[in-house]
């Protein structure tokens, strides 16, 4: 799938606030943020949920956590 520039530069512009856990706030970590919103455009309704469930419990089998200030360490 391509983005149109404008889109795309949006589309990361909204995403912004993902950062650092949520804001700063070290809470959900933004990539695991990011990767529900691309499953969200990628896959239909209800489908994107459990796609996400999936990825959720996946992410923390590996890396132990999703909470941001776990996975820094800080």
């Amino acid at each position: 799938m391509s983005l149109p520039k404008e889109k795309m530069r949006l589309s990361l512009k909204a995403c912004s606030g993902f950062g650092a856990g949520l804001g700063g706030l070290r809470l959900t970590c933004g990539t695991l943020l990011g990767a529900a919103l691309a499953l969200g455009i990628l896959l239909p309704y209800p489908a994107s949920l459990l796609a996400v469930r999936v990825l959720k419990r996946r992410f923390e089998s590996y890396f132990g956590s999703s909470l941001c200030r776990e996975l820094v360490g800080v």
